[in-house]
């Protein structure tokens, strides 16, 4: 889990990545997004907020732990 300077665990999105969710959404206009998939933490559930609701698709948690780490992208992948 990422920490700001002082001490904050799991911090929310900054300005700049605001912004960059703008830029994701370009990018991916036409990539034909069915789902979004999302960890429990703040950036990545508001980032897959943002981009499932402009899309109109499914926003889908998948926890990630230190104990499944190393398999989260195979969880991933057999969730598409």
């Amino acid at each position: 889990v990422e920490a700001l300077k002082d001490g904050t665990q799991d911090p929310p999105l900054s300005e700049n990545g605001k912004a960059q969710i703008e830029e994701l959404i370009k990018a991916v206009e036409n990539a034909g997004i069915s789902a979004v998939f999302t960890t429990q933490f703040k950036r990545t559930k508001d980032t897959g907020q943002s981009v499932a609701g402009h899309f109109k698709v499914p926003l889908i948690p998948v926890e990630i732990s230190g104990q499944n780490i190393a398999a989260y992208p195979k969880m991933l992948a057999d969730r598409i």
